[in-house]
């Protein structure tokens, strides 16, 4: 337990989670990695990676995580929805498992951080916000204009139908001929969660415009680092990964590669 304000907070309550299959290995396990590096006392919250029939994890791959955290939930999820729709991108299905954060009632807090991330900051900050609004991450002018890398929702859209909503919605809007090219990110961009309070971290929390547009405004202040940008639009190429072959030759995959060094060093894996 701890102490915040006159409120006493319990770790095991406040759920980091992501997504991620032996494809993002690399990236997974430095993302990881980066915020038990840079989050005090992280391995003191509750953890889990969402799998699937389409998202994978090798019992290999399971073993190198747990060696960053011992006592990570590998949670699979069999929602049929998800296989149904055509997308455009068929590595990029895997992103409908992100959703299943907004199915975590248990839980007081939950965040959702993207397995292309990199922690170079504290984020304790961002999850306290978390207490006094519904919804936190970078939005532009309400929830259904933030970026699903990065994201944190509080007790009030966990105990709600939000999760049963966008399924839902996925179910109403997202089958037959419908071709989904961004995937969760379009339920999020539906308006199904703007009557919640919300917070705008700033892209400092999702800086990822340098990847796209080598626009580095901001990256000195940044506190997650984003490669986003794998499910490109038609006529577009995707933004490579930092583990990648044709990983861009910039500071931030350099910074990337500092860290996969540190962990392989660290933990072996």
């Amino acid at each position: 337990m701890q102490e915040h304000g006159n409120i006493m907070i319990n770790k095991k309550k406040i759920l980091f989670c992501t997504v991620f299959d032996d494809g993002f290995i690399e990236g997974g396990l430095n993302v990881i990695y980066s915020l038990i590096k840079n989050v005090p006392n992280f391995l003191d919250y509750s953890h889990k990676i969402f799998i699937s029939d389409f998202c994978k994890l090798s019992d290999e791959n399971i073993k190198k995580i747990k060696k960053l955290l011992p006592d990570v939930i590998i949670e699979k999820n069999n929602q049929e929805v998800y296989k149904k729709v055509n997308v455009m991108h068929k590595k990029s299905r895997a992103d409908f498992n992100c959703l299943e954060m907004f199915n975590q009632k248990d839980y007081d807090i939950v965040c959702f951080f993207d397995a292309d991330m990199l922690c170079v900051k504290d984020i304790t900050d961002g999850i306290k916000l978390a207490e006094q609004y519904d919804f936190v991450a970078h939005c532009q002018s309400k929830v259904s204009t933030c970026n699903s890398g990065f994201m944190i929702i509080g007790k009030n859209i966990l105990m709600s139908d939000t999760y049963e909503r966008m399924i839902s919605f996925i179910s109403n809007n997202m089958l037959g001929n419908y071709v989904s090219r961004l995937i969760s990110q379009e339920v999020m961009n539906a308006r199904l969660i703007d009557n919640f309070s919300w917070y705008d971290l700033t892209h400092s929390y999702n800086f990822r415009n340098f990847a796209k547009w080598n626009n580095w405004d901001g990256y000195e202040d940044a506190t997650m680092i984003h490669w986003a940008g794998a499910m490109p639009g038609s006529g577009q190429t995707s933004v490579p990964k930092p583990w990648n072959d044709n990983a861009l030759d910039d500071k931030a995959t350099k910074l990337w590669l500092e860290y996969r060094d540190e962990c392989l060093k660290e933990f072996g894996v």
